[in-house]
């Protein structure tokens, strides 16, 4: 049974009263479908339960007055990325809002170099790059930047 994922999560759901499996028809499309539904919600719950044990163990660490800066910045980060992956099994439609905002910040950016290169030439040739280096030299000469 430890390998059956699905007969491990029903036996949970049986021992938990949350499905009263003598009103089951496991012909049914409907019932199938509902207890797969709550067969993936109580894997996430195992899951965040699982996280929320990691998560104090991996921050009861920061307590620790012998870590050193970079053991401390890596026990952060672990903390951190916990509750990260917890956040996203818990509230999805955050981490689909995250994905959205950090797309909008991409897309600002598309476009950009072709538009550069349409109005100033292709900042890969060389050419263009000599071009670039002289003209910021130049600038930098006439503002006082001298290097």
């Amino acid at each position: 049974m430890e390998g059956n994922r699905v007969g491990a999560l029903i036996l949970q759901a049986a021992a938990r009263g949350l499905v009263d499996f003598s009103r089951i028809n496991p012909r049914s499309d409907r019932d199938r479908f509902k207890l797969r539904l709550l067969l993936t919600e109580m894997q996430k719950q195992n899951e965040l339960r699982l996280y929320d044990m990691l998560h104090r163990q991996v921050s009861s660490q920061l307590s620790n007055s012998s870590l050193s800066q970079d053991s401390l910045k890596d026990v952060w980060k672990a903390a951190n990325a916990i509750y990260d992956r917890s956040k996203d099994l818990d509230l999805p439609w955050l981490k689909e809002e995250k994905e959205t905002a950090a797309n909008k910040e991409k897309s600002k950016y598309v476009g950009l170099k072709e538009s550069w290169a349409a109005a100033y030439g292709d900042p890969d040739d060389p050419i263009v790059k000599a071009q670039i280096e002289a003209t910021s030299r130049w600038l930098s000469e006439s503002a006082g930047f001298d290097n």
